[in-house]
């Protein structure tokens, strides 16, 4: 199967910014449980705590196939668990359908891949950058560098 485009996908509270040869705005749709601010590019949950109750956007932003580019997030906030990625289609809200992503659950990250763990990175502090970049038909993930 040809994978043509990946799409920026979040789930909970994020400020994320898309990196390709230049920086270009993100446009969210499909908010789900969730408020977006352009002005401080800001999400903020707006569905209840607990299992089940998830909030998430997607982005009409497309990463063309056969084209190197990259999100990057700073964790600018103590919340607890949310999910930042790119992924193929946007199936839902919940952080397992993201294709590529960070997952930070209390203190710790995590790297997930179409629903398979792949590694525990360690723990954050806010201020550290983290990275989801697609060069030459590889994902890398970065922390700070």
């Amino acid at each position: 199967m040809i994978r043509q485009g990946l799409t920026l996908f979040v789930s909970l509270l994020l400020t994320v910014s898309l990196g390709l040869a230049q920086d270009y705005p993100i446009e969210w749709v499909e908010l789900t449980g969730a408020t977006y601010d352009p002005i401080t590019k800001t999400f903020e949950k707006t569905a209840p705590d607990g299992w089940g109750n998830g909030g998430g956007a997607a982005s009409l932003n497309v990463l063309p196939a056969n084209t190197d580019g990259s999100i990057t997030y700073v964790k600018d906030a103590a919340e607890n668990t949310k999910a930042l990625g790119l992924s193929y289609t946007n199936q839902d809200d919940v952080y397992l359908t993201i294709g590529y992503s960070f997952h930070f659950e209390r203190t710790n990250v995590h790297i997930l891949e179409e629903n398979r763990y792949v590694a525990y990175i360690g723990t954050w502090k806010i201020g550290d950058e983290y990275k989801i970049e697609r060069a030459d038909h590889e994902m890398r993930y970065y922390q700070n560098g």
